[in-house]
């Protein structure tokens, strides 16, 4: 029998080793990266695929019609899913004649979909399994094949149960194998009725609720401590993961109020917990009374509040770009409208190009109309000028600095740097300025940048910074 095989994790490799030693012959391993912001703690599929000399690969996405097509080529007569991580479409599950199976970390109907271990120990479950069943296009869905139950003890983390997991399933793969080979494997109807879901899990998910009772908060703790990002709760600005705690009494207090130091005890919505284990963010593990003397916590000091952030507000930079209608400054101002980050102010003859952005908040538009003769850029430049008073701070040597003032069409403080080209010819000085307008003689722009701006942060005086994007004529 020839089979494909998606795998992951350290049931991947369960899955795997156990086809392999019931002679399937496996064609090609379907695995994930490594995820960098992940702590891999866990069995590589694509070490052990090398390592049996069979071909293995990662794509961004095994539905891509390239490697449909792949996967039809290699004409397996089964596939089977070891906790992979990505849905796989109907044109996939179609190419085994044989069907396709995944093997599930849950007892199904219960708990489908993500984590299940994790969950299982976040809800307090007593027992748990794991489930090979045929995969239909919705997730966890399909027929059962066969199930192998696990016990959950009082002990038992992520880490401990995800063994326990790995081990069952390769004992359950070695019951059904035969029978899936020799096409007597039974096939039995999930009970819908019974079925639950449960999504991924976050880092964020592992804030402890103090109001919840003692067992539900060790309960957390033991689902998302080490090798996962643990449970964690604020004192002040100072954030700690407890990684290991146990439940105690407690008759009386507000929840998450420290009861004692030495042993370090929290209060909870029903009793409380001790802290056996747990670190300060950016620290090291500790005992839980090392912890409360690193922190200098006492009795009557609560955590769970929220942090006291100091927030900023965020003021938008503002950008000047003349030529705004080609295609350079049109993609200029798309690209930074985009960002969130800036308003875009241009200025151009026309605006054909231009409609998508108008009704955009932090876009601003000004026609570029003039009684002036002259080319069409020496033209918009000099009703950009004729619009501004003039910038106090030295320029650099090779621009002429002005300041936008009060036109309508500028919102914020926006400052507007007029590029050219070191040669001088007939100036721009000959045009009718403002006589309230103090700037440097300027040339006649015979090489102006059109598309061109000057970014400056209107809440940082003193640093500034230049961009362009040149286009002479």
């Amino acid at each position: 029998m020839k089979a494909i095989v998606l795998a992951y994790h350290n049931i991947g490799c369960a899955g795997i080793k156990a086809l392999v030693r019931h002679g399937i012959d496996i064609t090609a391993i379907f695995t994930h990266r490594d995820d960098p912001a992940e702590a891999v703690w866990f069995d590589s599929v694509a070490e052990l695929a090398s390592n049996l000399d069979i071909p293995v690969f990662a794509p961004d996405s095994i539905n891509h019609p390239l490697w449909v097509e792949r996967i039809r080529a290699l004409k397996p007569d089964i596939l089977f899913s070891f906790y992979y991580r990505d849905m796989v479409n109907k044109e996939v599950l179609d190419v085994p004649p044989n069907g396709c199976l995944n093997l599930h970390g849950s007892l199904l109907p219960r708990y489908r979909g993500r984590c299940p271990i994790n969950w299982v120990l976040v809800n307090g479950e007593s027992e748990t399994g794991v489930t090979l069943h045929y995969m239909t296009p919705r997730p966890d869905d399909g027929d059962i094949v066969g199930q192998r139950r696990i016990p959950i003890t009082d002990d038992d983390t992520a880490l401990s149960l995800h063994r326990k997991a790995a081990s069952a399933a390769s004992a359950l793969l070695d019951d059904l194998l035969p029978g899936l080979i020799d096409g007597s494997a039974p096939h039995t109807p999930q009970d819908k009725s019974q079925a639950s879901y449960f999504d991924g899990r976050r880092p964020v998910d592992g804030k402890i609720d103090w109001n919840q009772p003692a067992a539900t908060v060790r309960n957390l703790v033991r689902a998302v401590t080490r090798p996962y990002p643990g449970a964690f709760s604020h004192i002040g600005n100072r954030q700690c993961f407890f990684w290991s705690v146990c439940e105690t009494n407690a008759d009386s207090g507000v929840p998450g109020t420290i009861l004692s130091v030495a042993p370090l005890t929290i209060k909870c919505g029903r009793g409380a917990i001790e802290i056996l284990s747990g670190q300060c963010n950016g620290s090291i593990t500790h005992s839980g009374s090392q912890l409360a003397e690193e922190l200098g916590l006492v009795a009557g000091m609560r955590f769970g509040g929220l942090p006291n952030i100091h927030i900023q507000k965020i003021r938008k930079k503002c950008v000047l770009i003349l030529g705004i209608n080609g295609f350079i400054g049109n993609h200029l101002s798309e690209r930074l409208l985009a960002s969130g980050r800036y308003e875009v102010h241009g200025m151009d003859l026309n605006a054909d190009s231009l409609e998508r952005l108008m009704d955009h908040p932090d876009f601003h538009f000004l026609k570029a109309i003039s009684p002036f003769t002259g080319s069409g850029s020496s033209t918009m430049c000099a009703n950009a000028i004729s619009s501004c008073r003039s910038w106090p701070s030295p320029p650099p040597s090779n621009m002429y600095a002005t300041r936008c003032g009060s036109s309508s069409w500028i919102s914020k403080r926006t400052y507007a740097w007029c590029v050219t080209a070191p040669s001088t010819a007939s100036g721009l000085s000959s045009l009718p300025l403002p006589k309230s307008m103090a700037c440097a003689p300027m040339s006649a722009l015979t090489r102006i940048t059109l598309a061109w701006y000057w970014v400056r942060s209107a809440n940082s005086a003193g640093s500034t910074r230049a961009a362009s994007s040149s286009s002479t004529v």
